[in-house]
């Protein structure tokens, strides 16, 4: 907000940034590499700026082009675009998946399920309806175990 609708003249990128920089110490924050070279670069773009012409603006003026790559790569085409591709990697991974499932299917069908003597017990033990519940969420934590030792997911 300091520098939004200003001249460059009226700009200084060195003191936004000494602004931005105490914020990072008030706050105990750890400023990134990648945070520190769009800085220089910044300071470099400036200077440059202001031998140029002094009254030019350099945010008016990447404007455009900031708009433009937000659209390509942020918008609503590039997430339809990110969508599709990721569509298209879960189709192709199907056929895979469903040998996986179906290898799983025939490992639990011809050596059986096996519980453990205190599982049983555990069903023996409670009422109709908790065992109801108790074997559902054993199920399905079953189904996702095999999921998981098959390499399905």
């Amino acid at each position: 907000e300091p520098i939004l609708g200003k001249p460059q003249n009226e700009i200084s990128i060195a003191r936004l940034l000494g602004q931005l920089f105490q914020v990072t110490r008030d706050f105990e924050m750890e400023t990134q590499p990648q945070l520190l070279l769009l800085q220089k670069t910044m300071l470099v773009a400036e200077g440059v700026g202001r031998k140029l012409d002094q009254k030019s603006n350099m945010w008016v003026l990447a404007e455009p082009l900031i708009v433009e790559w937000m659209r390509e790569n942020r918008g609503p085409e590039a997430r339809l675009r990110d969508l599709a591709t990721e569509v298209a990697r879960t189709v192709e991974r199907l056929p895979h998946c469903l040998s996986k499932l179906d290898d799983l299917s025939e490992i639990v069908t011809a050596e059986g399920i096996k519980l453990h003597p205190d599982t049983v017990e555990a069903f023996d033990s409670a009422g109709r309806s908790g065992r109801r519940r108790r074997f559902g969420w054993f199920a399905v934590g079953l189904f996702i175990g095999l999921l998981v030792a098959a390499n399905i997911f």
